[in-house]
């Protein structure tokens, strides 16, 4: 996995399928904090966009590989 800034966008790059998971929290507004994922079944490279909020000040995330075979 590899991530890049650029101004306030984050990009997230993964190799082969699976579930990008993404905590948006902190929030300026007094929302609650959001949980979500995004998944991908691409055996080659995916570019998740996170982009910028003007209400969440920080996020966090992990990629699950999609397991394949075995036990």
């Amino acid at each position: 996995m590899s991530i890049f800034t650029n101004g306030n966008t984050l990009t997230v790059t993964v190799r082969g399928p699976g579930e990008l998971y993404l905590l948006s929290y902190q929030s300026n507004a007094q929302l609650g904090d959001n949980i979500g994922s995004l998944t991908t079944a691409s055996e080659g490279i995916t570019k998740f966009v996170i982009s910028h909020s003007y209400t969440y000040e920080r996020f966090a995330f992990f990629f699950a590989e999609e397991r394949r075979g075995g036990v």
